[in-house]
Protein backbone atom coordinates (compact mmCIF):
# COMPACT_ATOMS: atom_id res chain seq x y z
CA UNK A 1 0.00 0.00 0.00
CA UNK A 2 1.77 2.99 1.51
CA UNK A 3 5.12 2.13 -0.15
CA UNK A 4 3.77 1.51 -3.53
CA UNK A 5 1.76 4.86 -3.21
CA UNK A 6 5.50 6.29 -2.48
CA UNK A 7 6.61 5.06 -5.29
CA UNK A 8 4.44 5.56 -7.50
CA UNK A 9 4.82 9.26 -6.35
CA UNK A 10 8.20 9.27 -7.01
CA UNK A 11 7.96 7.69 -10.56
CA UNK A 12 5.49 10.38 -11.31
CA UNK A 13 7.66 13.16 -9.97
CA UNK A 14 10.82 11.66 -12.04
CA UNK A 15 8.56 11.14 -15.07
CA UNK A 16 6.77 15.09 -14.69
CA UNK A 17 10.53 16.48 -14.07
CA UNK A 18 11.82 14.72 -17.50
CA UNK A 19 8.90 16.15 -19.20
CA UNK A 20 9.68 19.42 -17.52
CA UNK A 21 13.23 19.43 -18.66
CA UNK A 22 12.38 18.12 -21.79
CA UNK A 23 9.66 21.22 -22.46
CA UNK A 24 12.58 23.85 -21.25
CA UNK A 25 14.95 22.22 -23.71
CA UNK A 26 12.37 23.07 -26.59
CA UNK A 27 11.72 26.23 -25.24
CA UNK A 28 15.18 27.14 -25.30
CA UNK A 29 15.99 25.34 -28.52
CA UNK A 30 12.77 27.83 -29.64
CA UNK A 31 14.24 30.66 -28.16
CA UNK A 32 17.70 29.84 -29.81
CA UNK A 33 16.38 29.39 -33.13
CA UNK A 34 14.28 32.91 -33.13
CA UNK A 35 17.58 34.48 -32.02
CA UNK A 36 19.14 32.77 -34.89
CA UNK A 37 17.02 33.84 -37.58
CA UNK A 38 16.41 37.17 -36.46
CA UNK A 39 20.13 38.02 -36.64
CA UNK A 40 20.24 36.52 -40.10
CA UNK A 41 17.41 38.59 -41.37
CA UNK A 42 19.39 41.62 -39.63
CA UNK A 43 22.71 40.89 -41.56
CA UNK A 44 20.34 40.12 -44.76
CA UNK A 45 19.04 43.40 -44.39
CA UNK A 46 22.28 45.46 -43.21
CA UNK A 47 24.11 43.78 -46.35
CA UNK A 48 21.11 45.38 -48.70
CA UNK A 49 21.59 48.49 -47.28
CA UNK A 50 25.79 48.49 -47.43
CA UNK A 51 24.58 47.51 -51.44
CA UNK A 52 22.46 49.71 -51.89
CA UNK A 53 24.79 52.41 -50.02
CA UNK A 54 27.56 51.52 -52.16
CA UNK A 55 25.23 51.66 -55.61
CA UNK A 56 24.51 55.41 -54.45
CA UNK A 57 28.16 56.23 -54.38
CA UNK A 58 28.76 55.24 -57.56
CA UNK A 59 25.85 56.99 -58.88
CA UNK A 60 27.16 60.57 -56.91
CA UNK A 61 30.62 59.93 -58.33
CA UNK A 62 29.95 59.47 -61.95
CA UNK A 63 27.50 62.58 -61.01
CA UNK A 64 30.47 64.38 -60.35
CA UNK A 65 33.01 62.63 -62.90
CA UNK A 66 30.19 63.98 -65.56
CA UNK A 67 30.15 67.57 -63.74
CA UNK A 68 34.00 67.80 -63.96
CA UNK A 69 34.33 66.61 -67.56
CA UNK A 70 31.73 69.12 -68.97
CA UNK A 71 33.45 71.90 -67.14
CA UNK A 72 36.26 71.22 -68.63
CA UNK A 73 34.61 70.66 -72.03
CA UNK A 74 33.34 74.32 -71.19
CA UNK A 75 36.35 75.72 -70.09
CA UNK A 76 38.77 74.24 -72.99
CA UNK A 77 36.40 75.33 -75.74
CA UNK A 78 36.30 79.20 -74.08
CA UNK A 79 40.18 79.01 -74.22
CA UNK A 80 40.21 77.90 -78.12
CA UNK A 81 37.82 80.77 -78.96
CA UNK A 82 40.17 83.40 -76.98
CA UNK A 83 43.07 81.58 -79.19
CA UNK A 84 41.07 82.02 -82.65
CA UNK A 85 40.17 85.84 -81.61
CA UNK A 86 43.56 86.37 -80.89
CA UNK A 87 44.64 85.09 -83.91
CA UNK A 88 42.38 86.81 -86.03
CA UNK A 89 43.11 89.88 -84.45
CA UNK A 90 46.72 89.96 -85.13
CA UNK A 91 45.97 88.71 -88.33
CA UNK A 92 43.54 91.68 -88.99
CA UNK A 93 46.59 94.04 -87.25
CA UNK A 94 49.32 92.70 -89.72
CA UNK A 95 46.86 93.48 -92.41
CA UNK A 96 46.02 97.02 -91.91
CA UNK A 97 48.94 98.47 -92.32
CA UNK A 98 49.44 97.18 -95.80
CA UNK A 99 48.27 98.41 -99.12
CA UNK A 100 47.43 95.82 -101.78
CA UNK A 101 48.29 97.06 -105.13
CA UNK A 102 48.77 93.91 -107.00
CA UNK A 103 45.66 92.22 -107.74
CA UNK A 104 46.33 89.59 -110.09
CA UNK A 105 44.25 88.96 -112.77
CA UNK A 106 42.18 85.53 -112.55
CA UNK A 107 42.21 82.85 -114.28
CA UNK A 108 38.81 83.79 -116.60
CA UNK A 109 39.69 87.60 -116.93
CA UNK A 110 42.55 87.78 -119.34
Amino acid sequence: GRQEQIRYKQLHAQSESAEGQIFARKFIDDAQEALRKEQAEKEARRHVSMQNQHQLNEQIAYRRYKEEMEQQEAYLAEKQMKYIERQHQQRLAEQAGTVRGNYPLKKNNW
